[in-house]
Parts: structure tokens; sequence; C-alpha cells
């Protein structure tokens, strides 16, 4: 029905795996984040902290874990004493609840995969800039540094020198490939 498949990782080391590792990061920084008085207890605290992670809506996604699991919001303590969100008592019939729940799934999930693909684009973007200046023309004075052996990062903080400008002339318009 939920077509899962099984993915094998390396046990223990959860740089085989980014979904794992920024899991990681993101359960460190809620244990950080505990009252002072919690924090001396935090192995009996994970349960719940994996919960909150879980109920938690996603940027990437726009999802939290346990809709797309469980195809609703979960029904929280705090609902019960405010009476939010409560099944209106309706009987369904079992075929009905099976038919919806498998299409609000797959609905859930595919806009999950389109928010995903989308957040990727721009992630993607944002890391591999293209340069973006204007071309190059003759007349145009360039700054340009020389040196004979590439320097070494103790002769970087020393020299203080400016760069030596230059100008484009026509002779110099030619392809060149930087090594």
């Amino acid at each position: 029905m939920a077509g899962i498949q099984k993915s094998h990782t390396t046990p223990y080391h959860p740089m085989g795996n980014g979904v794992i590792e920024r899991y990681n990061r993101t359960l460190g920084n809620m244990i950080r984040a505990l009252a002072p008085h919690s924090k001396a207890r935090w192995p009996q605290m994970l349960q719940l902290l994996t919960f909150c992670y879980n109920c938690t809506e996603h940027e990437t996604t726009g999802f939290a874990p346990f809709f797309l699991m469980f195809g609703r919001i979960p029904r929280l303590p705090v609902d019960v004493v405010f009476q939010h969100a409560l099944p209106n008592g309706a009987v369904v019939d079992h075929r009905e609840f099976v038919s919806r729940l498998k299409h609000d799934l797959s609905e859930a999930a595919r806009i999950a995969q389109q928010n995903s693909r989308t957040e990727q684009a721009r992630q993607a973007r944002n890391y591999n800039p293209k340069p973006k200046g204007s071309p190059l023309i003759v007349g145009d004075s360039l700054a340009c540094k020389s040196w004979m052996h590439p320097p070494s990062p103790q002769q970087k903080k020393l020299n203080k020198s400016p760069p030596l400008t230059m100008q484009l002339t026509h002779s110099q318009v030619h392809p060149h490939r930087t090594m």
C-alpha cells in the first residue's frame, strides 16, 4: 500500500545518510534549547523531542513528518484540553477511509516532492553562483597581481603592495587559458 523501500546505510556513521545527519544536528539543537534542569536528563527527553520534531512542519517539504507518515495531523494533549481538531465522531466505511487515506498520502507525497525539488534548486542556485561580470573590452583597465610561484599564506600576509594596473590592448585580445 505505502510502497516503502528499505535503504541500507553504514551503522553508526551518519555521514553516509544526509537526512540522518541533518536530523542529528536538529536534535542536538533541540537538546541545547532545553531548560537547564531538563538538560541533565536529556536521554529521557529523546522520545518527546523526536515527537516534537515529527509534529513540526519542515521548511523543505511543507509538511510535518507525522502527516506524511500517517496522513493526518497528530492529536496532541493540548488539542484534547482545548477541544481542537477532534474528530466529529462520524462512522466511516473502512474502504472509503483507506481510499481517502491513500489519496491524501499520495497527494501529500507529490506536493512534498515538488516542494523538495524547488528547495533543492534554490539551494543549488545559492550554493553554486556563477560569477556575473561585464565582459572585457579593449581599453578596459585591469588589476593584475603576478607571482613567479604561488604565494604561501605567510607571503600573502606580508605582501601589502597594491596590484599592478594594466590596460587591455588589441594585441592582448586573444583566448588565454588559465592553469
